[in-house]
């Protein structure tokens, strides 16, 4: 499972010079511009506007997670290069009658969620990192599930020295399963598949496994209190 942005209501200000003079941008403006989108030069306009999108939906990020800043620059190439290609290839079609603000947005998570994921940029803390904020109130929920260890044969076990917090781990998550949708959920066949597709498999919503992992990975914490 990746890392994503999710729901984030706080954008942090960006101040790069790549947005010099670029001012917010209204739904009702994009759409004035979307409208004549095939006439010369209208879909460098529509760039252009989307910058603001990209100065704002950088700023989530940044606001999400601290360790990003040093990234600021990177995030916002992968987001101007993201927005370069939908403004280059947005129609009707693409849309699919929603909001090009909502489309818009969404092509520029997906891009940068790619970009964090293949650069590693965030990692699950170490067990005993998450413990300790646990147990200080001070934790900050990273991913929803454990990640940082991936998948691993029964002949492997026992671990080797100073693998114990792995073993630890796989024997608190065998712990925790309420149901069937919870035990497909931790076998180690689905780590790192989306919650889209362990759904397909079940036949369930995939908000349905997005909760599930989200309430395993409390319950998880929980036990390791």
């Amino acid at each position: 499972m990746v890392i994503k942005l999710w729901k984030a209501n706080k954008s942090k200000s960006v101040r790069h010079p790549v947005f010099a003079g670029v001012e917010p941008q209204t739904e009702e403006e994009l759409q004035e511009v979307y409208e004549r989108i095939d006439q010369p030069g209208a879909r460098e306009e529509l760039l252009l506007k989307l910058m603001s999108l990209v100065r704002y939906t950088t700023g989530l990020y940044l606001a999400k997670w601290g360790c990003l800043e040093n990234e600021e620059d990177d995030i916002i190439s992968v987001g101007l290069l993201a927005m370069t290609e939908f403004a280059n290839s947005v129609n009707d079609e693409v849309l699919g009658g929603r909001p090009l603000l909502l489309v818009a947005g969404q092509r520029m998570k997906d891009a940068v969620d790619r970009y964090v994921n293949a650069n590693k940029t965030i990692v699950a803390p170490s067990l005993s990192t998450q413990v300790r904020h646990a147990n200080t109130s001070i934790l900050k929920r990273h991913l929803n599930d454990v990640r940082d260890v991936g998948e691993v044969a029964d002949t492997d076990l026992p671990f080797d020295a100073g693998d114990e917090d792995k073993r630890d781990l796989l024997d608190a998550l065998d712990s925790i399963a309420k149901d069937e949708i919870d035990r497909a959920i931790i076998e180690r066949a689905n780590w790192g598949r989306s919650n889209k597709e362990i759904a397909e498999d079940l036949g369930v919503n995939r908000a349905t496994i997005y909760r599930r992992r989200s309430q395993l990975y409390d319950r998880y914490l929980n036990l390791t209190r």
